[in-house]
């Protein structure tokens, strides 16, 4: 009994194993291993090795470097979340600082203008990104004149409050 528990088992790793080998591909690229769905059902190229490939080689297997693409497409998009966190945790930090309880209700509703249009602004450099009308180089570089205006429209809604 026991050996037949065992074989059963046995059987079944081997299933999962033969059911992935035809349906996925393991990509050891640059930047490590990446597990991806191959478009048909085959054992052709369950294991590839990118790490040395030249132009030619992604163009003889465009399947191969489209699969690569899509996934430093999908780890690009990642980042974007995190750089609007960074910029909301800013404003956060500033309101903290500048103590909102004992605000004025003009205040608040001009610090929630600015909240909401430097989302607009990092929305809009978002879209362009996604839309390739901008390399991440570009977005990068946008998204820091950003941050930039951010600093400048906070320092003078201190100064007008605290001012006045």
């Amino acid at each position: 009994m026991r050996c037949l528990f065992r074989l059963a088992v046995l059987g079944a790793l081997a299933a999962v194993a033969l059911y992935a080998s035809l349906n996925y591909r393991v990509i050891h690229a640059k930047d490590g291993l990446h597990l991806v769905k191959k478009n048909d059902w085959t054992w052709d190229k369950t294991w590839v090795d990118t790490r040395d490939w030249t132009a030619m080689d992604f163009l003889r297997e465009q399947e191969i470097g489209e699969q690569l693409a899509e996934i430093k497409w999908r780890d690009l998009k990642d980042g974007l979340a995190d750089a609007w966190d960074d910029l909301s945790r800013q404003l956060d930090d500033w309101s903290k600082e500048l103590a909102f309880d004992e605000r004025s209700d003009q205040f608040r509703e001009q610090w929630q203008k600015l909240r909401a249009e430097a989302k607009q602004r990092y929305d809009a450099l978002k879209k362009q990104l996604d839309d390739r009308d901008i390399n991440r180089a570009r977005f990068n570089e946008l998204l820091q004149q950003l941050n930039g205006w951010m600093t400048e429209q906070y320092e003078k809604m201190k100064a007008r409050f605290e001012g006045g």
